[in-house]
């Protein structure tokens, strides 16, 4: 979650609950990319992070640069 907040992402204001979070990033053009995460888990399954970033419009290099890591 927090490389997510560090790519310019914040939690969805009303929230539903449960066990996963909604976020999105609003876009210079008015545009939002929308992400949901799972909530209580430490390592989230490789296809799962995927779809996640896929639904943010976020970018494998940019996750990986966003988490410190290089690629």
């Amino acid at each position: 979650m927090s490389a997510l907040l560090r790519l310019g992402f914040v939690p969805d204001s009303n929230p539903s609950g449960g066990s996963h979070l909604s976020m999105y990033r609003q876009r210079p053009e008015g545009t939002k990319d929308v992400t949901v995460i799972i909530l209580g888990r430490k390592d989230i399954p490789r296809g799962t992070l995927r779809s996640i970033l896929k639904l943010g419009n976020v970018s494998e290099s940019e996750f990986l640069r966003a988490v410190g890591k290089r690629r």
